[in-house]
């Protein structure tokens, strides 16, 4: 399977960052990094079998479900630009920097040929809305029939060996539909990892030249 491009990882960051600005208006329960991790992929994987291109991610089968690495690179570039915040147990929170970003997000996705995205994603949070503690959505999780990539029958989550593959990058001439966020958008959320990425680079090397 091929890495993600550059435009495809800003996109995943873009959509990342409104579904947990949305996520914190439509539930009870905060969410955390494991919560994000099945919220995506439920989203993901309905865009994926849609050959709808939205999310980039590629998902495989882990301990705890479906998993993406690629997650901790957006979790990592969202906080370092300080759009998202970590809290205690994981927990994430969107700041009122990501707020104002993810509202930008919010008009676009709305727009348009954009819009079935926006309301897939909602479908799914009310869904997920409806699992209150990990236990549950572990095993609501397990329970989803899903089929891997190369197998041609739905198999539930909990039997699909562990390391195959569920989801995979989709390429633009493959897709139906595709996600059109504007470059100025896109640039303006590069601009801000970028902005962050110099900043702690510069901070590590004065540290390194003072000691």
């Amino acid at each position: 399977m091929r890495p993600r491009t550059q435009r495809e990882v800003l996109v995943d960051e873009a959509v990342t960052l409104w579904l947990l600005r949305e996520a914190e208006a439509l539930g009870e329960r905060p969410p955390d990094r494991l919560w994000l991790q099945k919220a995506t992929f439920l989203t993901a994987y309905h865009w994926f079998r849609q050959r709808w291109k939205g999310f980039s991610y590629s998902f495989f089968r882990y301990r705890y479900g479906p998993f993406t690495r690629d997650l901790y690179q957006t979790e990592v570039d969202l906080a370092g630009a300080e759009l998202i915040a970590c809290g205690e147990g994981w927990t994430l929170r969107v700041t009122p920097r990501g707020q104002e970003l993810a509202e930008i997000i919010q008009q676009e996705l709305w727009q348009g040929e954009n819009r079935p995205f926006a309301e897939s994603l909602h479908r799914d949070l009310r869904w997920l809305a409806r699992f209150r503690d990990t236990e549950s959505l572990l095993q609501a999780f397990y329970d989803l029939e899903v089929v891997p990539l190369g197998w041609s029958e739905p198999i539930p989550l909990r039997e699909v060996p562990l390391g195959v593959d569920l989801t995979r990058v989709l390429d633009d001439e493959e897709a139906v539909r595709l996600l059109d966020l504007s470059d100025p958008l896109l640039e303006t959320i590069g601009l801000c990892v970028a902005e962050s990425a110099w900043f702690r680079s510069g901070r590590y090397a004065l540290r390194g030249s003072s000691a």
